[in-house]
């Protein structure tokens, strides 16, 4: 969905140099630069982009700008919470061709669960990894965001491959 400015407040205020120095200023933070895109003199483009940051109108526009843009970039609960169910199922099969080779396409295509993926070339022989993101801590979060929460009289402590409750009680049968 592409980004409308015309729809912030105080936009229509501005004239069309000052709206253009807003969107570049926007795009990339750089005040020299969006001031020379805007049509301002390249000579007094810093002390130019420094008094229309400094405008009250600008700047009330600039921060407009900014929260439009994070509203609309900003993750829901629920897209949060698919990517960290993404990353607590993925699989490393997922990602590895029949013969065990990386398969860097579905890392493309599905990359959350990836951390990380690197290739090493050698004279005689080449060695590919892949990190799958950490899925405990995916479910933890996850769990967090979805307002689960552990009962008090008992916990989970976990040693290597063993679980150990503590405070577990067991309803009489």
């Amino acid at each position: 969905m592409e980004f409308d400015p015309t729809t912030v407040d105080g936009w229509s205020a501005l004239n069309e140099r000052q709206q253009k120095f807003c969107m570049a200023y926007l795009a990339d933070g750089n005040g020299r630069a969006a001031a020379i895109a805007a049509g301002y003199s390249e000579k007094c483009a810093e002390v130019t982009a420094s008094k229309l940051k400094h405008d009250k109108k600008v700047a009330a526009v600039l921060d407009a700008l900014r929260r439009a843009r994070f509203a609309q970039d900003a993750l829901s609960l629920e897209e949060a919470q698919s990517i960290l169910a993404g990353i607590a199922r993925g699989r490393l099969g997922k990602f590895l061709r029949s013969g065990g080779s990386v398969d860097i396409e579905a890392i493309r295509q599905g990359g959350a669960e990836v951390d990380s993926y690197s290739r090493t070339d050698g004279d005689k022989s080449s060695s590919e990894k892949i990190k799958l993101r950490d899925p405990v801590g995916a479910v933890k979060l996850y769990a967090q965001l979805a307002g689960w929460t552990e009962k008090k009289d008992s916990q989970v402590a976990t040693v290597g491959p063993i679980n150990y409750f503590i405070g577990f009680k067991r309803e009489a049968q």
